[in-house]
């Protein structure tokens, strides 16, 4: 198992770059080593300032391995209700998308669940309604954004297809986040 130098991230040994962020590995690139399992530690961002003689290296931990996509909550509502629900299909996929390459979590399939979610007619996303409200409060306290646990609040508006809404709530509580995160890294 080889781990990533710069974001710590586990790949194969035979990997020649890494899944996570891209960096290559081993006589590809001289500016991107990599570290076997044994000699994994927390890697942070390292940033390199002042002159040849005076070098100050400040290491900046990453929150999570990426920021998603900011989408207008409002537009999400009115494409949800427009489309007649088929939208929200495109926007699952998406938001799990995001959320998996910000998380780095293996447990997240987006296409399986868009799939399961055309083959149940859309009742799929009452569970997604509790599923992604509940990850998201994983990454709110993660990134220290004050906790919104709109879980329950969500499934109800799925149950009584209100599921444009429900993603409207959630669409909010992840641009939070995303704003959050680009504040601090920048």
């Amino acid at each position: 198992m080889l781990v990533c130098a710069r974001c710590g991230k586990e790949n194969a040994d035979e990997a020649r770059s890494c899944l996570n962020c891209g960096a290559r590995f081993g006589g590809q690139d001289e500016s991107a080593p990599f570290l076997t399992v044994d000699e994994r530690r927390a890697p942070p961002l390292v940033e390199v300032a002042g002159t040849k003689d005076e070098l100050e290296i400040v290491a900046t931990p990453r929150l999570f391995a990426g920021v998603g996509e900011r989408r207008d909550p409002l537009l999400v509502l009115i494409l949800g209700f427009v489309t007649c629900y088929i939208y929200l299909f495109y926007w699952w996929y998406a938001t799990a998308a995001d959320i998996k390459r910000a998380t780095g979590r293996q447990d997240i399939y987006p296409q399986i669940e868009v799939l399961l979610n055309i083959l149940t007619c859309g009742l799929y996303t009452i569970y997604l309604s509790y599923k992604y409200p509940k990850l998201i409060l994983e990454m709110q306290e993660k990134a220290h954004v004050i906790r919104n646990d709109t879980s329950l609040m969500s499934v109800l508006l799925s149950l009584f297809s209100l599921g444009p809404i429900a993603c409207y709530v959630i669409q909010k509580d992840l641009n939070r986040i995303w704003e959050t995160i680009e504040s601090r890294e920048s």
